[in-house]
């Protein structure tokens, strides 16, 4: 036995020599492994902790869609995108056989209404043909209608509500958060055109749900999508817009270029060259042609009637002529 420092290495009981150098070996083998494990382990637990702040910060709704707010100028500045504005610019219309129609573009939008106008530009069509030289889609409030080259038509139930719900998915529509009717979900992170984006899902009112995708990076829509109808043939099919060229226009940010898709097709571009907000827009632009105004009566009224044999009859006089009986 001797010592070695202030331990007592004892030998005595080895075999011998080799066996005895066999087992130190061993021992500063297993010295070793421990401090390692040991730095292992706190890297480990630092890594973890690294990640533990990631998860922690995964946005709600709220939080997101109040980001989206903020990148747009704020609630309101975004609901702007419903009107009252106009909007001037060029407008491509892609057919299924790839073919191309360029028209002037222009957009009137009030809360609820609007009016597109197209009018044919020089040399429309790729392919030489003619295209239709103008073509008017509008929605009075009730009903849709369209012109094309001065036929006027009433749309039928089924397009005219798929005008009304491609109208809706815009932007915007985030704005509507809260309001009766409407149902926000966040679906989580997701990517959209090879880009880092939220996936937000609006539905309202039993109208298919649509997707919005938030750019991770500025919290702008760039894109939606959900299934639905065809506004041009009334067929159901996967629809989508991209949302692009974000410049500012009154208070907010507008997407100046915007692209839809049927069926993963693309059918049409439109490229804006101004947008104003808040403009006066007559009411009589968003009526079909020869379609009478409506009377709004600036006071309530008072109008007599009489009760005669369980009718209630109303006495007017029309053209300055005799008071008649009409039965109400």
């Amino acid at each position: 036995m001797r010592a070695v420092g202030n331990r007592l290495l004892s030998l005595s009981w080895w075999p011998d020599a080799g066996s005895a150098v066999l087992a130190l070996s061993c021992l500063l083998l297993l010295a070793g492994l421990a401090p390692a494990s040991a730095a292992q382990a706190e890297t480990e637990q630092r890594s973890d902790a690294q990640g533990a702040p990631e998860a922690a910060q995964e946005l709600t709704l709220e939080e997101l869609l109040s980001k989206v707010f903020l990148a747009y100028g704020g609630r309101e500045a975004l609901a702007q995108m419903n009107g009252p504005l106009a909007a001037y610019g060029r407008h491509v219309a892609i057919a299924y056989d790839g073919q191309k129609s360029a028209f002037a573009y222009r957009v009137s939008r009030k809360p609820g209404k609007f009016r597109i106008d197209l009018s044919a530009l020089p040399g429309a069509r790729q392919d030489g043909q003619q295209a239709a030289s103008s073509a008017v889609t509008a929605c009075d409030g009730v009903a849709v209608w369209r012109s094309i080259d001065g036929q006027v038509h009433e749309l039928p139930q089924t397009q005219a509500r798929a005008v009304l719900e491609q109208e809706e998915r815009l932007p915007s529509m985030l704005s509507r958060i809260r309001q009766p009717g409407y149902t926000f979900s966040l679906a989580g992170r997701t990517t959209y055109r090879q880009m880092p984006v939220f996936a937000v899902e609006v539905a309202h009112n039993g109208s298919p749900a649509v997707t919005f995708f938030i750019d991770q990076h500025n919290y702008l829509a760039v894109g939606s999508s959900c299934r639905g109808t065809d506004p041009e043939t009334g067929a159901a099919a996967q629809l989508a817009a991209d949302y692009s060229e974000y410049r500012p226009a009154g208070g907010t940010l507008f997407p100046f270029k915007q692209v839809r898709y049927v069926d993963d097709k693309p059918v049409s571009e439109t490229m804006l060259d101004s947008v104003a907000f808040n403009v006066p827009i007559e009411e009589a632009s968003f009526l079909r042609p020869g379609q009478a105004p409506a009377v709004h009566l600036s006071r309530p009224e008072t109008v007599a009637v009489e009760y005669s044999h369980g009718e209630l009859i109303m006495k007017v006089a029309l053209n300055g002529g005799e008071p008649l009986d009409f039965l109400v």
